[in-house]
């Protein structure tokens, strides 16, 4: 409270707002590691100050650093416009020391408070009782593990430390700080507290491509989303300012700092995380793969082409009993001249619907199929289609709710799937620089999916042989 009182932010008509008390409520829990994301304009920085200061002014010899993982001048700039005109006017019994990379705070009872950028250096040779790495959504990779080896040394003397993670989303999970430490604190580590307010991580960007649903978006409900998980609404900002940053945002970047959505779970190597697939593998009692199912009464099929006809894929998609999806592949092989005729023999024996892309060179293969007599049932697929199935596949995924049975093919392609952007939508693609890459197995079953999901099945006993 001392520290609230000394930013001027309690006293008349001025209170703490909710996010604010669950904020020092986390942080007074002294876990070694504490972990805070909250969205854009909800006074994280200015809770964190306070903090910082209440610790500062009631316990003599508090060592701190507070530091912004995006920039020096971000740091000065916090130091010289959100603190030094509030504490030069209300004065308390501390200086500011105001050089340019050297910006503090030294208080009469040997308590210090220290504002540096994303360089390691910066922390080397000190020692810190509390150290604040701000902004820390924003690193990833070996940034954040430079920043550690730095920082965390200088607390090995100080008992009771604690450093403080706090920020926005950012855009990948693997190897973010704050990611990291939310992660621990929510699968309970003793040493990891955290307070969240975000939406849903498998939120999808089509939830969030239109404020309110229309014709276009039909799944789009940003505005909902906004009023359930921001906690600065009607407080420390309005629905409408809101609004206005919606509009002018790409939606992923409000994705991630409106709602708290970290947008690529892999940070770029794969669209589907590790741990996740392999969840969704179908294993034994002693953990190997399970042998493949006989085909359900009723499925759907999908077939893909690469784009250099050096390979193709069937595959089959249909939901268990539990309402899990399921895939497994048909067929893949080199070349695509086997490809038509498989398709024949497998509608005539099961009647199944076959779904296929109606761009590029699969449709050389659906033009010949469309002669046959009897022609094959033929579901095409369009763009907006295919980001509905990609996405559908993708949320399946990390919902815990898709089933497959480790077939090699499949899993190299979840192996090296990533986003391939048009404008804010995406679709299932191949990493850059690998044109190359097999992703076809997805291709066809994301297709196969949404068409059993969309279509009635019709009920056929069916053995895969």
């Amino acid at each position: 409270m001392m520290g609230a009182q000394a930013l001027g932010l309690t006293g008349g008509r001025k209170s703490l707002k909710p996010q604010q008390l669950v904020v020092a409520d986390c942080l007074a829990l002294g876990r070694r590691f504490t972990s805070i994301l909250l969205p854009r304009r909800s006074a994280k920085t200015t809770t964190l100050f306070a903090w910082l200061l209440g610790r500062c002014l009631t316990e003599p010899e508090t060592l701190c650093a507070y530091g912004v993982m995006t920039a020096q001048k971000v740091a000065r700039r916090r130091f010289m416009t959100d603190l030094v005109p509030v504490l030069e006017r209300l004065s308390g019994p501390y200086q500011l020391v105001r050089g340019n990379g050297a910006e503090s705070i030294r208080f009469d009872n040997g308590s210090l408070i220290m504002f540096y950028g994303p360089n390691p250096e910066s922390f080397r040779s000190d020692a810190f009782d509390i150290i604040v790495l701000d902004e820390a959504g924003e690193l990833s990779g070996e940034a954040v593990q430079d920043i550690l080896a730095a920082a965390l040394p200088t607390q090995d003397t100080r008992p009771g430390a604690m450093l403080v993670y706090a920020g926005t989303a950012g855009k990948s999970q693997r190897g973010n700080m704050l990611w990291d430490g939310l992660s621990r604190a929510v699968a309970g580590d003793p040493r990891h507290a955290g307070v969240a307010y975000w939406a849903a991580q498998n939120t999808l960007v089509e939830e969030v491509e239109a404020w309110e649903p229309d014709e276009l978006h039909p799944n789009a409900h940003a505005r909902e989303l906004v009023e359930l998980h921001h906690p600065g609404i009607g407080t420390l900002t309005t629905l409408e300012s809101v609004k206005d940053n919606f509009d002018a945002m790409r939606t992923e970047q409000f994705m991630r700092e409106y709602l708290g959505v970290f947008t690529d779970p892999t940070g770029g190597n794969s669209l589907i995380h590790p741990d996740r697939w392999a969840h969704a593998l179908v294993t034994q009692e002693n953990g190997a793969p399970a042998d493949l199912p006989t085909l359900p009464a009723s499925f759907a099929l999908g077939f893909k082409v690469n784009q250099g006809q050096t390979a193709a894929s069937i595959v089959a998609a249909w939901r268990d009993k539990n309402g899990d999806a399921c895939l497994m592949v048909i067929d893949h092989r080199p070349r695509v001249d086997w490809l038509a005729d498989r398709v024949i023999d497998l509608s005539r024996k099961y009647k199944m619907r076959f779904a296929h892309d109606t761009q590029g060179v699969d449709m050389t293969e659906v033009q010949y199929l469309e002669r046959q007599s009897p022609r094959p049932r033929l579901e095409p697929y369009n763009f907006p289609m295919l980001r509905t199935a990609a996405a559908g596949l993708i949320k399946a995924i990390d919902q815990g709710q898709l089933r497959h049975w480790g077939q090699p093919t499949l899993d190299d392609a979840a192996r090296v799937v990533v986003k391939r952007m048009s404008g804010q939508n995406w679709l299932l693609g191949r990493p850059q620089g690998d044109p190359d890459a097999d992703i076809l197995d997805l291709e066809a079953g994301s297709m196969a999916l949404d068409l059993y999901d969309r279509k009635p099945q019709r009920s056929r006993t069916a053995v895969f042989v």
